[in-house]
């Protein structure tokens, strides 16, 4: 159960930042191609599969992380991963694809994920 508070925690970090953001931006289509195909792995457990297969040992260890943190259950993986992919679409529209924008956004958010711990 502690995975759902700081999940919650972090996820309602990231949204008060995004929404706080300006108005989401429009993507170009290299941007947008590379959101779908995100969108795509996180949240297709096939495509998934697949790209974990030819990944990097992170993304594995990411996975086998989401994966501890909900016990094993299957269904709860996959609502992290919607979660997951639901947030970064988020976080892309709002940064305009700026992987700076990107990484102030998550770093801000985990400041104030942080902060909250600590109360």
């Amino acid at each position: 159960m502690k995975w759902l508070v700081i999940l919650a925690g972090t996820v309602g970090s990231l949204a008060s930042l995004i929404t706080a953001a300006d108005e989401p931006q429009v993507l170009d289509a290299a941007s947008a191609e590379a959101l779908s195909k995100t969108q795509e792995v996180l949240r297709d457990p096939d495509a998934r599969g697949k790209f974990l297969r030819e990944a990097p040992a992170q993304a594995a260890q990411v996975d086998r992380g989401v994966e501890s943190m909900v016990g094993g259950d299957a269904a709860k993986k996959e609502e992290v991963y919607d979660l997951a992919a639901d947030v970064f679409q988020d976080l892309v529209r709002q940064s305009g694809g700026d992987p700076a924008k990107m990484s102030e956004i998550l770093q801000k958010a985990s400041a104030i994920r942080r902060r909250s711990e600590k109360r």
